[in-house]
């Protein structure tokens, strides 16, 4: 009898515990469901899974750089190369064997060919898309071929000519370099230009692009086996969760592996800061007014730029007042002045800046880090003034902040305050589009 009632009790504890553990379980699924319903809560994509297998944690440290110094233009993408555009999604990008993420671009031009080139900086050559297909470039390419042939264009061909961190004067370079290929050219900037005040925080020439230096000279650094173990790392955990997709049914499930890929990936981006400014010793700065500037900027690294922007707004925006004019509207100057001589089309486009559209669209809460939307705000409004100087000069800028572009969007556009979504990118090409239609293909007079 005794026994019959502690086995009793040990029954009723026992469904008691899977009980409470149900109940527990549910209630955790449950908020982890209206976190997801909410928008804090992330899902675990299949796409990043196996973008993160697919990344060979060996090319971490084995892989050419991203990188390459060029006599002319400061640096390109190294030629013929795969490598990683970074996170949270890593994504491949390949370059030609001129350096630019484009197929080849042509030896020479040939009669019924009307080649244009796009130059900027990483929103012209969109980074943050990993197809061809969805760059500005691509799409615009397309859409003259299938509207805009006529007797002179037969066939069109857009090179993406841009670079990452590179700014208006790199792209005068490029363009100088590739004039005789070119019938048209295309200016997209804007945020690097104005962001290029950081530059003072280095011993960087003021007309150096911010471009990942460490890339440059390839230092066999530990730091790079560090990388690359939390990489092997995060692929096997990704190829786990590829093996047995039924974990991700559970939305706390996904949650915790979504915190883990987060924290991985950051700690792997600090431990590349690290490396990149623990590796590059540069020339110093010369010219008395620059030597003045960056005093001020001494004990204040790039990444805390922003937050001494937000504090002394008025002094930062002194700063890119006197690096704008450098880095942005002389190059521009001379680029146009030798594209009327060449009498080569021309367009100034000053690029989207989440923090600088007079008007958003009601996409509601961006679901990406900005820290500087006053700084874009700013940085526009200078951009704005320096474009009433470019028209003495006869250059048209089209400054696409200010004209309620993303209308149509149906949802946020940006990635990360600065760089285009696929549909961000399609809505400026097609802009781009009615421009040159509008400009070029219908009028003789070179805008």
């Amino acid at each position: 009898m005794m026994n019959t009632n502690n086995q009793k009790k040990k029954l009723f504890w026992s469904i008691l515990i899977i009980l409470l553990f149900l109940i527990l379980t549910i209630s955790i699924e449950g908020i982890a469901y209206l976190f997801y319903k909410l928008g804090k809560l992330r899902p675990v994509d299949k796409k990043d899974l196996a973008a993160i297998v697919n990344s060979t944690p060996k090319e971490t440290f084995e892989q050419k750089p991203i990188y390459i110094p060029h006599p002319y233009f400061g640096s390109v993408y190294t030629p013929n190369n795969h490598f990683v555009q970074g996170t949270p999604v890593s994504y491949y990008m390949e370059s030609n064997s001129e350096g630019f993420v484009d197929n080849e671009f042509p030896s020479e031009k040939r009669e019924g060919i009307c080649i244009y080139g796009l130059l900027g900086g990483s929103a012209a050559m969109s980074w943050g898309v990993h197809k061809r297909e969805d760059r500005i470039s691509y799409q615009l390419e397309t859409l003259l071929n299938t509207s805009a042939m006529n007797d002179k264009c037969k066939e069109y061909r857009v090179l993406n000519m841009a670079i990452g961190g590179h700014i208006q004067y790199q792209a005068t370079q490029i363009y100088l370099y590739y004039q005789s290929l070119l019938d048209g050219v295309i200016f997209y900037n804007g945020n690097n230009e104005g962001s290029h005040a950081t530059i003072l925080t280095t011993e960087l020439p003021v007309q150096f692009s911010k471009t990942d230096f460490n890339s440059l000279i390839k230092i066999d650094s530990p730091l790079k086996y560090e990388i690359s173990a939390l990489r092997q790392e995060l692929s096997i955990t990704a190829n786990f969760l590829l093996m047995n997709p039924y974990l991700l049914n559970s939305y706390f499930v996904e949650f915790l592996y979504g915190v883990y890929f987060k924290n991985k990936l950051q700690k792997i981006d600090k431990i590349n800061r690290k490396l990149m400014q623990s590796s590059y010793k540069s020339p110093q700065i010369k010219g008395k007014e620059f030597q003045e500037l960056r005093q001020l900027f001494l004990k204040v690294d790039p990444a805390g730029y922003w937050f001494f922007f937000s504090i002394i707004p008025n002094f930062s925006e002194a700063v890119i007042r006197k690096v704008i004019p450098i880095v942005y509207t002389q190059p521009l100057i001379n680029a146009f002045a030798v594209a009327n001589v060449r009498h080569i089309k021309f367009l100034s486009i000053i690029q989207p800046m989440s923090g600088a559209m007079s008007r958003k669209p009601g996409w509601g809460e961006a679901h990406y880090p900005n820290p500087v939307p006053v700084f874009q705000k700013v940085v526009n409004q200078i951009l704005i003034e320096e474009s009433k100087k470019l028209e003495t000069y006869g250059i048209k800028t089209y400054n696409l902040n200010n004209i309620n572009l993303f209308d149509q969007a149906r949802e946020d556009i940006f990635t990360d305050g600065t760089h285009l979504t696929a549909e961000g990118n399609r809505i400026v090409a097609n802009y781009l589009f009615k421009l040159i239609k509008e400009k070029w293909l219908y009028t003789d007079k070179n805008l």
